[in-house]
């Protein structure tokens, strides 16, 4: 396990957090299993996290649009750029094969990430959505 619920910092938007709560679950289980060395399962597991973390990035984004959030392209570019590291980071894995990879990229860059990104990003814009600003 790599990622408690209790560590993740919490933002004033409830589904906001229950998105995050459900990556906790993901990354944890990615992770177990990206370290067991199982190709076919981590493939999988990846493949659906990846799907999920769009998911969560548009839902966002389409938050801070319909309310016409300020600082909407600046968080918008840290999705993008997390997003172009998960791609880049798929061709690499389906190449090699290398189930560690995804097991250091989520301990060494997603968690770090992530925990900055929801102590700034998204704590500013939970805060504007909930009228907080």
């Amino acid at each position: 396990m790599l990622l408690t619920k209790e560590e993740l910092p919490k933002v004033a938007l409830n589904e906001m957090n229950e998105i995050h709560f459900e990556e906790v679950d993901m990354i944890n289980n990615l992770y177990d299993t990206a370290m067991s060395g199982d190709y076919e399962k981590t493939k999988k597991l990846f493949d659906e996290f990846i799907e999920h973390i769009e998911d969560h990035f548009s839902f966002e984004e389409d938050l801070m649009e319909q309310n016409e959030f300020f600082a909407y392209p600046m968080h918008k570019m840290e999705h993008d750029n997390v997003l172009k590291d998960l791609y880049n980071l798929r061709e690499k894995f389906e190449k090699t094969k290398d189930t560690k990879l995804i097991a250091n990229f989520l301990k060494e860059g997603f968690i770090p990430w992530l925990i900055n990104h929801l102590n700034t990003m998204d704590t500013v814009t939970a805060s504007f959505l909930t009228g907080g600003f």
